[in-house]
């Protein structure tokens, strides 16, 4: 096991910030690219600089620096696709660096997950997470063979993913456990919020969505008020949270309301969407078929209880 004594630093006067790999303003930028083209990749999306807005002009500012030229000449001949794009950015991270020590390792995989998990939250929706993309997330993690793969974000992740491809069951969790490495980087994690994610799967191989978790619905349902939907989270072990920044999950419910300020699109959801943002769209039709699976109940029955 991997004991984690120290943070990041935001400090460019830190030893550790300028020293480690990641640390250093073309690395970073080097890692936003690779995140962002992986992303692309995974999901099969054409990439559009423009959500990136600050990794050209940084990337040119930096021209000199070995790794960015090589970017740069490749951004400038558009003949690349994206799985080429961030083979050859993370290449270049590589060669910038020593990767070779558990702490370099270490800063190396807690930067590439942070910006592919920021990137491919922001690009996607839950439908869009397939057996397949995930399959190849998994390639992403250390592997089984380094020390540092036994550290618990490390290891819980290929855990729950493993899970969820032998079952098929549990894809929310999971959503719920990745998605917050885009929001904060690795080694800010904290052993409770590691133990609380995991102690949410209070049964082997099952993870359920909803206990423990802080959720929030927005939009109308057809079926019930959203006091009873409510009602059917608690009755999950859930609770509701009371502002959309501290929500684990945001069930997006079928019908949507007048109160809309961008179309379809409130307030929440926009929220949800911010890249970085740690909660997790789901959708209505997601929401109870999850509540189904953990409680055994059809829709029906779950209505009946709190009507």
């Amino acid at each position: 096991m991997v004991t984690i004594s120290y943070t990041l630093s935001d400090s460019e006067d830190n030893p550790l910030f300028i020293h480690n790999c990641g640390s250093r303003k073309t690395d970073i930028c080097l890692f936003e690219f690779t995140g962002y083209m992986l992303a692309c990749d995974l999901l099969n999306l054409s990439p559009n600089l423009d959500d990136i807005p600050e990794v050209l002009p940084t990337l040119q500012r930096l021209k000199k620096q070995p790794g960015a030229s090589e970017v740069l000449w490749a951004i400038k001949e558009q003949n690349l696709s994206p799985y080429d794009f961030w083979n050859l950015s993370l290449k270049m991270i590589q060669d910038r660096n020593p990767i070779s020590r558990d702490k370099e390792k270490l800063l190396y995989y807690n930067h590439l997950w942070n910006h592919l998990a920021k990137h491919l939250f922001s690009l996607s929706y839950s439908s869009s997470i397939t057996a397949e993309l995930i399959s190849r997330l998994i390639s992403f993690l250390p592997p089984e063979s380094e020390k540092i793969s036994t550290w618990q974000p490390y290891k819980t992740a290929r855990e729950i993913m493993t899970s969820y491809l032998e079952t098929g069951k549990g894809k929310i969790r999971m959503l719920l456990f990745l998605k917050p490495f885009g929001s904060d980087t690795l080694l800010a994690k904290s052993e409770s919020w590691i133990s609380r994610q995991r102690t949410a799967s209070h049964e082997s191989k099952n993870w359920p969505a909803f206990k423990r978790t802080w959720c929030l619905f927005t939009g109308k349902s057809p079926y019930a008020q959203r006091k009873h939907l409510e009602k059917i989270v608690e009755n999950l072990g859930g609770g509701i949270s009371s502002k959309s920044s501290r929500a684990d999950l945001l069930i997006w419910c079928a019908e949507g309301s007048t109160a809309y300020k961008h179309g379809n699109i409130g307030g929440k959801l926009a929220h949800a969407m911010e890249p970085g943002s740690p909660t997790v769209i789901i959708t209505e039709q997601e929401f109870w078929e999850e509540a189904e699976i953990e409680s055994g109940k059809k829709r029906e029955e779950l209505l009946r209880e709190v009507l």
